[in-house]
């Protein structure tokens, strides 16, 4: 098989995903049997082909299945989670001692932070109850600069993360639990906040960098909505991103140019092969660079899938190179969707981890098939072949986690694309070159903010067209099977008559969705919006 690792992850993340949260005891038979398994497909050689395929796809779901169990066993007996279950009830504060996990900053427009949790003191009594609290902080006095590393204190009450189950929305227990958060904290006050000092270490160090390079965006692109574009498209920080802004971009189908993906990470790699091959490196010390460079890059900007997915990729490739070792995009990417979910199957369920790796998956195996037989100018015609081919791919899950289908992307793609790169580039060089000369610094950062007005403009279009973007119902299992089934056909070659059908029917079905259904009676829906609930 030419790609033969894709099935299998496919297989595996599918296992993580439909995980029915067993109990740790049928999670221990399971992974007995998949491990019996596998043994007998290895001692039996190669044996027939679809025997031995069948056999080891079966094997990758159990072993997904087997892992997002342990995973929800493990979260389910987390000290801190247990000690909040058990003193809950108490309704009495405690203090809070730990490290903060990401930046919180005067300008972040939110009041949460989330905190690794070292110790709880309350009187003569502490608790090395360790996990992840998510604090909420009241009042209306300022709060303190955090950086990633610091360390944190806080008097607050603490109790388990819980909400309503609303058919159709992921509840707010499942989605902390899926982020790894045991517990969440309410501070009333930032009078309640202890005295923070500055982390040590690796993870505090690239904080400091991430803060350095904050301030040289802030200092040399002028502020507004393009200075936020900048330092979210560079770092990852959206904190001053204006939530009109990023509707915009969602409206636009462009919203993952904003994200930090493998655009950053392309870049960054490619910087690196050709700056250290022009020094006279060979194979090896460019992988040995990519090893140490794109992973640190990763946490440097929050390490959020996508991101992560890039970094990985690139490594294995760089790796492969060195080897001789004839590198197929879908394996790569199938061993990074393996890597990830290995870590925490919950991220199979996330929509950032479905989208980044359908689209990237879209990209390898539809671009080439939708090109155009005549060459455009400029490359158009790639350009569009590869901005068809991510929303062709992505459609599915679109409606499915957010029930709309952006179509403007098919054109806006087109000048989002350049236009993102050109701010990624501008603004990495305005950082690098900001400690070294200000003037300089300046220039690059008037160019960045063009970039980015430009790039934001380009979203404002989706606007002036609103059929451009339809709200459609979550799709049905057949109609989302009917359009995968001609997806798949068209990646697998030129498709006939019935791949055609099949896309065209299921993307029909996609826009359309069922008619609302009616039957006289009123229906009342409670609905959880974090501060309470509302009727419906």
């Amino acid at each position: 098989m030419e790609r033969p690792l894709l099935l299998v992850a496919c297989a595996f993340v599918a296992g993580a995903w439909l995980e029915p949260g067993l109990p740790i005891a049928q999670v221990a038979w399971l992974a007995g049997g998949v491990a019996v398994l596998l043994a007998l497909l290895l001692a039996s050689g190669p044996g027939p082909g679809r025997l031995a395929l069948t056999g080891t796809l079966a094997a990758a779901a159990g072993l997904g299945v087997a892992l997002a169990g342990v995973e929800r066993a493990t979260y389910e007996r987390n000290a801190l989670r247990l000690w909040t279950q058990t003193h809950e009830a108490d309704e009495q504060p405690v203090r809070v001692h730990g490290r903060a996990v990401e930046d919180l900053l005067p300008d972040a427009g939110r009041r949460s932070l989330l905190v690794d949790v070292e110790r709880l003191e309350s009187g003569t009594r502490a608790w090395a109850a360790r996990g992840r609290l998510r604090l909420e902080i009241g009042g209306a006095l300022g709060l303190p600069a955090w950086r990633q590393g610091d360390e944190v204190q806080a008097w607050a009450l603490v109790r388990a993360p819980r909400g309503l189950a609303v058919p159709g929305v992921t509840s707010s227990a499942d989605r902390e639990r899926r982020r790894r958060v045991h517990a969440l904290g309410f501070c009333k006050s930032p009078l309640l906040l202890g005295p923070s000092r500055r982390g040590t270490g690796p993870v505090a160090r690239l904080a400091d960098l991430r803060a350095a390079a904050r301030a040289s965006l802030v200092r040399h692109v002028p502020p507004g909505p393009e200075q936020a574009l900048a330092r979210a498209m560079l770092l990852g920080d959206r904190a001053a991103l204006d939530e009109r802004v990023e509707e915009a971009f969602r409206g636009a189908g462009t919203l993952h140019v904003l994200a930090i993906s493998g655009a950053q990470v392309a870049w960054l790699a490619g910087w690196l092969a050709s700056g250290a091959g022009r020094a006279g490196a060979g194979r090896l010390a460019i992988a040995a660079l990519t090893l140490v460079v794109l992973p640190a890059y990763a946490l440097l900007v929050g390490g959020e899938v996508p991101v992560a997915r890039a970094a990985l990729t690139a490594v294995v490739a760089a790796w492969g190179l060195t080897l001789d070792l004839r590198a197929n995009a879908a394996n790569l990417l199938a061993v990074a969707a393996l890597a990830l979910v290995a870590e925490r199957p919950g991220c199979a369920l996330e929509a950032g981890f479905q989208l980044s790796f359908v689209a990237t998956l879209g990209l390898v195996l539809l671009t080439s098939r939708l090109r155009p037989a005549r060459p455009w100018p400029l490359r158009l015609d790639l350009a569009w072949a590869a901005s068809l081919a991510a929303q062709l791919s992505v459609a599915p899950v679109l409606a499915s986690q957010f029930q709309r289908l952006p179509l403007a992307g098919l054109l806006l793609n087109a000048a989002a694309v350049p236009l993102s790169a050109a701010l990624l580039a501008l603004s990495l060089a305005c950082t690098a070159v900001a400690p070294l000369a200000d003037g300089p610094a300046g220039v690059l950062g008037q160019l960045a903010w063009i970039s980015a007005h430009a790039l934001r403009r380009s979203a404002e279009l989706a606007g002036a067209v609103p059929w451009l973007e339809r709200d459609v119902c979550d799709p049905a299992s057949l109609v989302a099977a009917v359009y995968c089934v001609g997806l798949v056909a068209l990646a697998r070659g030129t498709p006939g008559l019935r791949a055609r059908a099949a896309l065209a029917l299921g993307g029909a079905a996609l826009l359309a969705g069922p008619p609302p259904l009616a039957d006289g009676r009123l229906h009342l829906s409670l609905v959880d919006v974090g501060q309470g609930q509302c009727a419906v």
